[in-house]
C-alpha cells in the first residue's frame, strides 16, 4: 500500500472511531501530505473544525511524519469544538485525554485489519447475539460491571455508583436507549480476538476459527485485551470463513 493511502486509512480509521465515542455526526475533510517536506506551521497534524457547517465538517492536513498520538489528539481536539463549540481551548483541552483513551493492542490489530476471530463451540453468548440479551447477560447474570462501565464510555454517557443497583438499572437504560439511537434496534454483539489467541484460549482441539469481517462503524463495548473484545456491530455480522 503506498504510503498517501495508508495515512488516509488511519486516519479515516481513527476520525471513526472518536466519532462513535464522543457521539459526533462530522464530515471528515481529509488532505495528505506525501512530500518528504515540513509543514509550514511546524506541525505534523494540521487540524480546523466547522462546526456551523451542515454537517459539521473537521478539515485535517496530514504529512507523513504524523504519528498516531499526533493524529489522534487532533482529531479528538477538532472533534470536541465540533460537539461543544462554546467551550474555550483550555476547557477542550481537559477533555481531550478521555477521547484519547487508547485499546489493547489486540483490540487495534483487529480494528486496522479490519478481522476478529472467534470460536463456534465457545458457548451462545460468545458468539452472535441481540446486543441487549448479551449486555443484560454479562452485568445481570455474571455481574461484570466494568462491561457496561466502559460500554457507557464509548458512548459518552455519565455512569457512576455501580455499586448501586438502581444505578445499574438507570445506565443500563440509558446505554441501550443510546445504542438504539445510534446503531439501530436490530443490532448485534460478539466477542472476538486475534487468531493465535482464540485458537490457544478458546477454541477445541482440531477447531477452527471463524474470521469476521469487522466494518468502520463497529463500537468496542468491552476491551480485555489478550481475553477478548466486545463489539458492537450495527444491523448484523458477516462472517468470511473458517481459517
Amino acid at each position: 500500500m503506498e504510503l498517501g493511502a495508508e495515512i488516509r486509512r488511519d486516519v479515516e480509521r481513527i476520525f471513526a472511531e472518536k466519532k462513535r465515542r464522543l457521539g459526533v455526526e462530522a464530515r471528515l475533510d481529509l488532505h495528505v501530505e506525501v512530500i518528504e517536506a515540513p509543514p509550514i506551521v511546524g506541525e505534523n497534524v494540521y487540524g480546523e473544525a466547522f462546526p456551523s457547517e451542515r454537517p459539521p465538517r473537521v478539515w485535517l492536513e496530514v504529512f507523513p511524519e504524523a504519528t498516531t498520538l499526533g493524529i489522534t489528539k487532533t482529531v479528538c481536539e477538532e472533534l470536541l469544538h465540533v460537539k461543544h463549540p462554546g467551550l474555550s481551548e483550555g476547557e477542550i483541552a481537559k477533555m481531550v485525554p478521555v477521547c484519547e483513551k487508547r485499546y489493547s493492542k489486540e483490540t487495534e490489530e483487529m480494528l486496522r485489519s479490519g478481522r476478529g476471530y472467534n470460536c463456534e463451540s465457545y458457548g451462545e453468548f460468545y458468539g452472535p447475539q441481540p446486543f441487549k440479551k448479551v449486555l443484560e447477560h454479562e452485568v445481570e447474570d455474571m455481574y461484570n460491571v466494568h462491561i457496561l462501565e466502559e460500554t457507557c464510555g464509548e458512548l459518552g454517557i455519565e455512569c457512576r455508583g455501580l455499586e448501586d443497583p438502581t444505578n445499574i438499572r438507570m445506565c443500563m437504560g440509558a446505554a441501550e436507549r443510546e445504542i438504539e439511537r445510534r446503531f439501530g434496534a436490530d443490532s448485534k454483539t460478539i466477542w472476538l480476538g486475534i487468531r493465535s489467541d482464540v485458537r490457544t484460549r478458546y477454541c477445541t482441539p482440531g477447531e477452527k476459527p471463524v474470521q469476521y469481517a469487522i466494518p468502520k462503524d463497529a463500537m468496542v463495548m468491552s476491551d480485555l485485551g489478550p481475553d477478548g473484545t466486545l463489539f458492537l456491530f450495527p444491523g448484523g455480522l458477516s462472517i468470511v470463513e473458517h481459517v
